[in-house]
């Protein structure tokens, strides 16, 4: 969206009355301070400035298309199609060719292999502590020798396993 698309500042006022799934992308020649407050006060997903080449377009546009899809993940279980949104997800616990993911709600069962889920999970937020286990580290609220805290779940931890545990505060 351009920034003066119908006047000044008038794609800023557009992106503030936007539907709440819609995502901004600004492409505009403004490049002043004051402009650019104004633009991230609407959270767009990027600031483009003109002139700007395709490839960046192109970028901006699957970076947007990228974060939207990795909000969740779509297993199949039997003729269903089931979606689970990842910032639910607590904890995923294997059983050889089957996994628990524990969920802030729920509990699915799902057959497939801890290294395949993690595969099609491919998200940051989510550290693998066990050979058995895969823990969301936004949901962690304590780190021991032994054991990792996911909620009210104590996790084991393996010895050759290191990571920062961050506590947002």
């Amino acid at each position: 969206m351009d920034i003066n698309i119908d006047g000044i500042d008038k794609g800023i006022e557009l992106a503030e009355k936007r539907n709440k799934n819609a995502k901004i992308i600004f492409i505009t020649a403004q490049n002043d301070e004051k402009t650019i407050e104004k633009a991230i006060k609407v959270k767009p997903e990027t600031y483009l400035t003109k002139p700007v080449k395709k490839v960046d377009i192109l970028a901006a546009i699957r970076i947007v298309l990228l974060k939207k899809s990795s909000d969740y993940i779509i297993l199949k279980d039997g003729y269903e199609n089931i979606k689970i949104l990842k910032s639910d997800i607590i904890f995923i616990k294997s059983d050889k060719n089957y996994i628990d993911i524990h969920t802030v709600s729920k509990k699915y069962t799902f057959r497939i292999s801890l290294e395949n889920f993690a595969e099609i999970l491919n998200d940051t937020n989510f550290q693998r502590v066990h050979r058995c286990y895969i823990i969301n580290i936004k949901k962690a609220i304590k780190k021991t020798r032994l054991s990792v805290f996911v909620e009210n779940y104590e996790i084991p931890l393996s010895r050759n396993i290191i990571f920062d545990l961050d506590i947002e505060e």
